[in-house]
């Protein structure tokens, strides 16, 4: 399909400047980029206010730094351990 869009000049010599850059046509990068968005779109449909979490989901809580020295191997180790040694 050919799309005729109206961009301000300015603009489009620096899409231009991206597309040369990443060496791919306007039409890859305009590809790649409404791709993009609609992929997003779709995400953010997909996790609407409708859908009703459960109570246990809320409460999980989220670190936004790592711990410093956690040792995976060593905590699923520990779980096994557990586990299978009851």
């Amino acid at each position: 399909m050919k799309v005729t869009l109206d961009i301000d000049p300015r603009l489009a010599g620096e899409i231009e400047n991206i597309a040369k850059r990443r060496k791919v046509s306007l039409s890859e990068l305009a590809s790649f980029l409404f791709k993009k968005e609609v992929s997003d779109d779709v995400k953010a449909i997909s996790i609407s206010d409708d859908v009703e979490i459960a109570d246990w989901v809320k409460r999980l809580t989220f670190s936004k730094q790592p711990i410093q020295d956690f040792d995976h191997k060593a905590e699923y180790r520990k779980h096994i351990e557990e586990k299978y040694d009851s």
